[in-house]
């Protein structure tokens, strides 16, 4: 029997706004656009959603649109399977700093031994092109396994032929056009599957069953932010699962428990051939790694401690220059440690 997902609280995001008819769909996506670029901000993502759409009309729209929706980070999800794209601003800040977290791991990953640095594309690199004889090393391949975000993925069947996403976060041998372990995180968004068909665990399925299992596993971080609060444990909240495709029924199912943001002894276990794939330079196959919550947790907190330290500099500055303080004797506030 497969597993359940559990219920999770309501998601706080932004309405999605339903588009069905062909000849509106530029003129929303303009519009769309129009908002991305005069009302950037991090308090969640706003997004244009188009149903019963096929696939020549979105490589029309994408080509239209082409400059502009890379200009201003566009992402593009589009589930062929059930003829929806979704056109949606780069996540928040927060998103992002869930996201770094996974760069945390591959170094922890690598002090453990449990990939080794060799086989790690070299920081800022994309790709490993232009490796020669003299990145061989006792026959091995070097810098190959390569870790980005918001790498474009296309390559999928079972139904999902046409289909485009762009996960959050891959490890993937450059050898390969499918990832081996993908990270997709949701910021105050819905976790579960809906009509919409945008929900984190639609991209689980579109991931694992899109690619019959040629990617390994799905990590999902979902993270909710009650804005309202100022106490970091009472204005945060969420949890992470790993997700992984189950060929005999050709269907996905949650590995292990879900692990609650702020369980200080809680992570996800993940296996070297999640990272290496089918790779035979994985240094010994089988072994383990637990992926801690609490580093996440960390991650976040530091953000939120300057995001609060600098809002209370902006407030010095505005009491400030209320009082006449300003001019050429004018010192900006002094950081905490100064």
């Amino acid at each position: 029997m497969q597993p359940h997902p559990l219920p999770t609280p309501p998601s706080s995001s932004p309405p999605i706004a339903f588009v069905r008819q062909p000849c509106s769909r530029i003129t929303s996506l303009d519009h769309f656009l129009s908002i991305a670029q005069t009302a950037r901000t991090s308090r969640g993502r706003a997004s244009v959603l188009f149903d019963s759409i096929q696939p020549a009309e979105v490589y029309d729209l994408l080509a239209a649109r082409e400059a502009e929706l890379e200009r201003l980070h566009i992402r593009v999800f589009y589930n062929s399977r059930h003829s929806v794209v979704q056109f949606a601003e780069m996540p928040s800040t927060i998103h992002n700093v869930a996201v770094g977290w996974m760069a945390i791991m591959s170094k922890k990953m690598v002090k453990a031994g449990f990939v080794l640095e060799r086989h790690l594309v070299s920081s800022g690199e994309t790709s490993s092109e232009g490796s020669g004889d003299e990145d061989q090393l006792q026959g091995e391949r070097k810098n190959f396994l390569i870790t980005t975000a918001d790498y474009e993925l296309s390559d999928f069947d079972s139904g999902w032929n046409d289909a485009v996403i762009s996960p959050d976060y891959v490890i993937i041998d450059s050898s390969c056009s499918t990832p081996s372990l993908c990270i997709e995180v949701g910021c105050s968004q819905t976790y579960a599957r809906n009509t919409t068909h945008t929900g984190l665990l639609d991209r689980v399925d579109m991931l694992l069953r899109g690619t019959s299992g040629r990617i390994r596993a799905v990590i999902v971080v979902n993270i909710d932010e009650d804005r309202s609060k100022l106490e970091f444990h009472e204005r945060f909240s969420g949890f992470l699962e790993l997700w992984r495709y189950r060929s005999v029924v050709g269907d996905v199912y949650r590995d292990g428990n879900r692990v609650l943001l702020f369980d200080p002894n809680g992570g996800i276990n993940v296996v070297q051939k999640d990272v290496y794939g089918d790779a035979e330079e994985a240094p010994a196959p089988g072994d383990r790694f637990l992926i801690r919550a609490k580093w996440l947790v960390a991650n976040i907190q530091s953000h939120y401690r300057h995001h609060l330290l600098n809002r209370e500099r902006k407030q010095e500055i505005k009491e400030r220059m209320s009082e006449g303080d300003v001019g050429r004797n004018y010192e900006p506030p002094r950081r905490r440690n100064d």
